[in-house]
């Protein structure tokens, strides 16, 4: 959604409010930013805030952990 926004130039404040609306109707907090690297553009909706990383921050991790039992510096039968 974000990306889509930067890549046809859609109206940073319509995007805020849509956000806010979603929040709203799920009764939640939602933080995200985003940064078109080609332009620098950034755009964040509680950006300054801090959440806790679900899903995102995991496959990072089971790649380097993957990478560690390729190189048999690490193993799949201890507990992560």
């Amino acid at each position: 959604l974000i990306g889509l926004c930067f890549t046809i130039g859609a109206d940073a404040k319509t995007l805020d409010q849509k956000i806010n609306q979603i929040a709203q109707h799920y009764h939640c907090k939602i933080g995200v930013t985003a940064i078109h690297i080609e332009t620098d553009k950034k755009f964040s909706v509680n950006g300054e805030k801090r959440f806790f990383m679900a899903s995102t921050v995991k496959v990072p991790i089971a790649i380097t952990l993957l990478n560690k039992v390729d190189r048999h510096s690490d193993s799949l039968d201890r507990i992560v």
